[in-house]
């Protein structure tokens, strides 16, 4: 049995206590680097071999600091994934911002509160009030600096939350309760007619369904227009579909997407703002993924409009080198969060700041807005930009020489940092549409596109040496010369490095040329046995379709 004043850190750490807790530091260290990892991007397990790693009876008894260690290292940080590492193309969440590491580190030893102020967390409470009135101003919103004389929570504005679902949740709930202020008291059972969100198909984030079947709108609240080939809301179709709503249904929301999960495609704002005051709606900018490009002053015109929305939605843990949780929702108007406020005579009382009166769905939470702070402290809105910039720049490097590679099909062009794609090579399509079986077998040609796609994306992914992210996805540019209306398996790289050196750029390439071409080969014969003809008789290089 251990000793169990090892057990609590109170003071003066042991001998053994900064022991355990230094080779914690070194272990995380290790991680990032590499080495902990067996220099892959993960060290991949089946589901039933983790299973045996890590089943285990409730211990009855407990074990010392060296050997939970060992386990930690052997059983945790050696099978987990770096998103940090330079070859994981899935997210762009690398975590790795040193400023970002050595807060979070802070945080857990902080242990602040950050529900109230007095005798919680009076330091955290300033800076993320601080925190997100810089979030603000990026946005274009009115903001107030802290030492503002009787500040109070109407003049925050804005939430920390645990990432974009939640906080869209919170902007559907504003939303809801601007719209339909009576529903405080008396319920949604006291609407005359369907309370509803108008929003793209195909482009849309889950949280939107999550919202409406959380917060009790049902499914049928959500009405879906229609999305361009671009991967972003068409302005026309959102204006038609207004128009046309069932005389039993009330508009309350339009979601604006800056910055789609699957292709980072960018709405237009602007124009979707002229729809929206034109029939009195709220407007929402989910740009969770595209908030980053505020940061830089050459990108940020990208993203034009967004100040005018009702709410906005950012997750630097996407996009801005701090780990989770990092999200924040702000709301245009602060006093649009009265209603949600615990005690609403507190809302205005300048001696009360306590966040947690304004935080629906939580209760005690911890210090996470001090990485986002230390970061923009450390860098400033300059050089957070600039790395933003460097990003965009190796991304539009990556995705050339994705799409020269010849073994995939793009389905878009990348439009910061995510682009995605389905495993089509040259030889085949080239053999596909001599045939024509692109227009007299497609279905069975979608069917070999989405079966090789999905061993591709596996093969790479066991690998550990090369991460995409995979997803359904319809091609609504007809890029596969196959039709619009079917989804695919489709892959997608997201850049999430400023930079990548040559050497390691070249190496996943290689890496994926190595593990893709076998693969191209059994789709070809497959593809003999659908039109055995000589026009697709021709070889599959071992290089790749490009020759390189």
């Amino acid at each position: 049995m251990n000793d169990l004043d090892q057990a609590v850190l109170y003071g003066t750490p042991t001998e053994s206590q900064e022991a355990f807790l230094t080779r914690a530091l070194e272990l995380g260290m290790a991680f990032i680097e590499g080495s902990a990892r067996g220099g892959k991007v993960l060290e991949y397990q089946s589901e039933d071999v983790m299973r045996q790693y890590l089943a285990q009876p409730l211990p009855r008894q407990g074990m010392s600091l060296d050997g939970l260690m060992a386990e930690l290292e052997t059983n945790v940080v050696r099978t987990s994934v770096a998103q940090s590492d330079l070859r994981y193309l899935a997210f762009p969440d690398t975590g790795n911002a040193v400023a970002g590491l050595g807060a979070d580190i802070l945080c857990t030893f902080l242990n602040q509160n950050l529900i109230a102020y007095d005798r919680s967390a009076p330091s955290g409470m300033f800076i993320e009030m601080e925190l997100i009135q810089w979030l603000r101003e990026l946005v274009g919103f009115s903001h107030l600096p802290i030492d503002t004389p009787n500040l109070t929570l109407a003049d925050v504005g804005g939430l920390w939350t645990s990432g974009g679902n939640m906080s869209n949740h919170v902007a559907v709930l504003v939303a809801l309760h601007a719209k339909f202020p009576q529903i405080k008291q008396h319920g949604l059972r006291s609407l005359r007619k369907k309370p509803v969100i108008i929003l793209a198909k195909g482009i849309e984030h889950f949280s939107f369904s999550s919202a409406a079947l959380s917060l009790g709108l049902g499914q049928d609240s959500l009405v879906w227009t229609q999305a361009n080939s671009d991967y972003t809301t068409d302005p026309d179709a959102l204006q038609q579909t207004i128009a046309e709503l069932d005389d039993d249904c009330e508009p309350f929301m339009v979601v604006s997407v800056a910055g789609n999960c699957r292709t980072t495609g960018l709405d237009d704002i602007s124009a979707m703002r002229r729809i929206c005051d034109d029939n009195d709606l709220w407007l929402h900018v989910d740009a969770c993924h595209g908030g980053n490009l505020l940061f830089s002053d050459k990108m940020r015109a990208r993203l034009s409009g967004i100040e005018h929305a009702q709410s906005v939605s950012l997750d630097p843990h996407k996009g801005l080198f701090v780990g989770y949780p990092c999200s924040y929702v702000l709301f245009k108007d602060p006093a649009a969060l009265e209603f949600i406020c615990r005690y609403p005579d507190k809302f205005r009382d300048p001696s009360c700041l306590d966040l947690g009166l304004i935080m629906p769905f939580y209760g005690s939470r911890g210090f996470h807005s001090l990485k986002l702070w230390a970061l923009i402290k450390h860098l400033g809105v300059e050089g957070i930009g600039a790395l933003v910039e460097r990003r965009q720049a190796l991304n539009d490097r990556l995705v050339r020489r994705l799409n020269k590679c010849g073994w995939f099909q793009l389905l878009n062009d990348g439009s910061f940092y995510r682009t995605a794609f389905v495993f089509y090579p040259q030889d085949v399509r080239r053999c596909v549409e001599a045939e024509g079986m692109h227009v007299t077998a497609a279905d069975p040609i979608r069917a070999l596109i989405n079966k090789y796609t999905q061993i591709v994306s596996d093969q790479l992914y066991q690998s550990g040496e090369v991460v995409f992210d995979a997803f359904s996805l319809g091609d609504l540019d007809n890029r596969l010369n196959l039709g619009t209306a079917d989804k695919y398996v489709a892959m997608a790289m997201a850049v999430g490095h400023p930079s990548i050196p040559v050497t390691k750029e070249n190496a996943i390439f290689d890496t994926i040329d190595r593990i893709v071409a076998p693969v191209a080969r059994d789709m070809v014969q497959e593809l003999f046995r659908l039109a055995p003809r000589e026009a697709c008789n021709a070889p599959v290089s071992s290089k790749g379709p490009a020759g390189w």
